[in-house]
């Protein structure tokens, strides 16, 4: 599985459109989540996702706003639910074997990111003038930027909002493993990540660690200053919120941009690369 992120720029009605699936995707699933505990509590009965499934028809009819989203979209969130119990039973029996993880039983929530079509409701549209747009159901025609051709079957499509305030489609798919060659097999590294040097190989070669956070920080710290000087609840907070946002955004690219250029340098360098894997909690514990 291989996901392709993209930037779409929908309009402003649009942007309230989104705005408003993303809050009744979140109040779906707080519903479904409120009465998959009552069944347990009152009827000693768990509902699994086929039921979470049939309890969507009648909260469409009860609610009828949700007839405004695409159908897949409203299961996505019993999946969503369904997976979080799932992993909270997993997580259970890890601790009870010894491991030392929080169970986190599922809880409400105070606001959704994204929404996903698992199948269907999109699909790609070429301009004659070479654009690209995205049909979505329920939200009509959205540009969208394609920087980089997509392979595979496309699977789900996510929509996601980030802090920021931009919007990006996440396409998942299926790609077939391809059958390249490298063009240094014999070579073999060792990597070791540090705190002065992001990484030393084996061959002496040092690694700068770049230090993008500690670089915008006299930034970040003025819109924080900002930010902590405004009312709660007004309109200039919530614009300064979204600078901060932005700078922390910023930083985030940084460090992705960095890492994937760094990975991209020793994985066509070196056909074979070592890692030493550290129990870091076992080191604190003895220490």
């Amino acid at each position: 599985m291989r996901a392709y992120k993209f930037r779409i720029y929908p309009s402003q009605k649009q942007v309230m459109r989104l705005d408003k699936q993303l809050a009744l995707c979140c109040e779906t699933y707080n519903m479904l989540l409120e009465i998959k505990k009552t069944a347990y509590k009152e009827q000693n009965k768990s509902l699994g996702r086929r039921d979470l499934y049939a309890l969507l028809v009648q909260l469409k009819k009860d609610k009828l706003e949700l007839n405004n989203i695409h159908s897949q979209v409203l299961q996505n969130c019993a999946d969503r639910l369904d997976k979080a119990f799932k992993n909270f039973f997993r997580r259970m029996k890890e601790k009870q074997a010894g491991k030392r993880v929080q169970a986190g039983f599922p809880r409400f929530k105070q606001f959704t990111k994204s929404f996903t079509f698992p199948q269907s409701g999109f699909q790609f549209v070429r301009s004659n003038a070479g654009t690209h747009r995205l049909m979505l159901s329920k939200l009509g025609s959205i540009p969208i930027v394609v920087h980089r051709e997509v392979e595979g079957t496309v699977k789900t499509l996510t929509i996601k909002r980030s802090a920021s305030g931009k919007w990006h489609a996440i396409f998942a798919c299926e790609v077939r493993e391809g059958s390249r060659t490298h063009p240094f097999p014999e070579r073999v590294v060792g990597v070791d990540v540090g705190l002065e040097h992001f990484a030393a190989l084996s061959n002496g070669l040092l690694i700068a660690n770049p230090r993008h956070f500690a670089k915008s920080g006299e930034r970040l710290k003025r819109v924080q200053q900002r930010l902590s000087r405004k009312v709660k609840g007004s309109g200039s907070r919530k614009k300064v919120r979204f600078c901060v946002a932005r700078v922390h955004e910023r930083v985030v690219n940084q460090r992705m941009d960095f890492l994937h250029k760094a990975s991209k340098i020793l994985t066509q360098s070196y056909g074979a690369i070592a890692i030493e894997n550290l129990n870091v909690r076992g080191l604190l514990a003895k220490s």
